[in-house]
């Protein structure tokens, strides 16, 4: 079973993968992260009795895959380097358009060289509030399932995509 953490949880983005996650006999939720000072930091999530957590640091050694979808501009790069220091697979997207991921790339890039695996989903959404198709959330968990195990290098939807197209 590979045990996830979803880090953006309380989004409408991070919420419907905690879902899909739940329904998946493949794949554990460990934890629930949202940014310092969230108005849901130790409250219980919808779906089982998981707390929202603000420190990704302090659980890391009991998940997997790490999957942000937060607003990257706030904690993106310092939950990538947390996975980083620890050789966690990280997927990261990106639920605020506004705050594009691309300005970061050459952060991101420097971060997991020859650490982790990461794959990076951006952008999520179309704009701010309207959420990511069905489709979109199924192919990250196709990327959850995929990353486990693959070499560290940074990867895209197109690597993942391209594997199940010629595993099915």
């Amino acid at each position: 079973m590979i045990k996830v953490t979803v880090c953006g949880a309380c989004g409408e983005t991070g919420r419907r993968l905690i879902e899909l996650i739940s329904q998946d006999k493949e794949l554990k939720l460990m934890f629930a992260i949202e940014e310092k000072n969230h108005h849901r930091i130790g409250k219980t999530i919808n779906i089982g009795d998981h707390v929202v957590m603000d420190n990704l640091g302090e659980i890391i050694n009991e998940t997997d895959v790490v999957v942000d979808f937060g607003d990257f501009s706030k904690t993106g790069l310092e939950h990538l380097a947390t996975a980083a220091y620890d050789g966690k697979a990280i997927i990261i997207g990106n639920a605020n358009t506004k705050n594009s991921i691309l300005p970061e790339i050459n952060a991101i890039k420097y971060l997991i060289d020859g650490r982790i695996p990461c794959v990076i989903v951006s952008p999520i959404t179309t704009n701010k509030g309207i959420p990511a198709s069905p489709s979109c959330i199924r192919d990250v968990i196709a990327a959850i399932k995929w990353i486990v195990g693959k070499p560290a290098k940074l990867y895209d939807m197109q690597d993942i995509l391209a594997a199940e197209c010629f595993r099915n």
